[in-house]
């Protein structure tokens, strides 16, 4: 797993839900999921057969939960505990957060490769920044809470 999917992981709170929206691989919910075995799992992507993919490796775990859609749209249910936004442009990020019910002390865990300061707008507060070394770019990690 690479370093900036690793400090993804280390600011998520312990034990609480995970949201992983725009889950690519799935490596960020799939790996929280076996180091915390009582909390529960949302892999969000719009792309099906990396919804597919990851359902094939979890078998019928039953704390996993499974979306094919765009996020831009609106998920089905609120969104609380840990959310993790990753490797995406800002402002598909804020379009994905302005679709959604967010519920109250959410932890938004943000990763946007394409205009970062854009994140900065966000209404909510912003507890923690850091920027990684990723190859020849810097990716900046943002950890709001609602």
């Amino acid at each position: 797993m690479r370093n900036r999917l690793k400090t993804i992981l280390s600011l998520v709170h312990e034990g609480e839900n995970l949201w992983d929206i725009g889950c690519d691989h799935g490596l960020v919910g799939l790996d929280y999921m076996n180091q915390h075995p009582d909390a529960s799992v949302y892999f969000v992507d719009r792309i099906k057969h990396v919804i597919e993919k990851i359902k094939g490796q979890v078998a019928r775990d039953g704390r996993c939960y499974f979306y094919h859609m765009d996020a831009c749209l609106g998920l089905p249910k609120p969104l609380s505990g840990n959310v993790v936004i990753a490797g995406m442009g800002a402002e598909r990020i804020l379009n994905i957060i302005s679709a959604q019910k967010i519920e109250k002390n959410t932890r938004l865990i943000l990763n946007p490769f394409k205009d970062p300061e854009l994140i900065e707008q966000l209404p909510y507060n912003l507890v923690q920044q850091c920027t990684l070394q990723e190859g020849r770019r810097e990716r900046s990690i943002y950890v709001f809470t609602t």
